[in-house]
């Protein structure tokens, strides 16, 4: 591979990290981790996460009161303004990726896919890892 596209590859991340998308993905993350209730909120929605993951994987259905268990538990994930701040920072920076891979796929003449934007984290199911 060229050592310049690397480089210039370098250069283009050095450019996202100093961009204040990506600043304020790192702040809003700061207050959120900051926050114990967030954080409480985080945990349980991943343990629960986790739990109902390893069921569906063992091939069993999810109840009624599971599901709207888990609905409720993001439902409050999303209302926390901590965790809330977060993925609105988030998507505006991935907004910013998605069109430097839109830039790249044009320049080099290959079209992205129909729904390739959309495979980025929008719409928030929070399988992101985000503890």
């Amino acid at each position: 591979m060229s050592e310049t596209i690397l480089n210039k590859a370098r250069e283009l991340g050095l450019e996202l990290s100093n961009s204040k998308e990506f600043h304020d993905v790192r702040e809003a993350e700061m207050r959120m981790m900051q926050n114990p209730e967030a954080q409480s909120i985080l945990q349980e929605f991943h343990s629960l996460q986790q739990a109902l993951q390893g069921m569906q994987a063992q091939g069993l259905p999810l109840s009624e009161l599971q599901q709207m268990e888990y609905a409720d538990c993001q439902k409050k994930m999303f209302n926390d303004p901590y965790i809330s701040d977060f993925f609105k920072a988030q998507e505006k920076f991935e907004v910013i990726l998605d069109q430097v891979n839109k830039i790249i796929s044009e320049s080099i003449g290959m079209e992205q896919s129909s729904g390739f934007e959309d495979e980025g984290h929008h719409g928030h199911d929070c399988g992101c890892g985000c503890s």
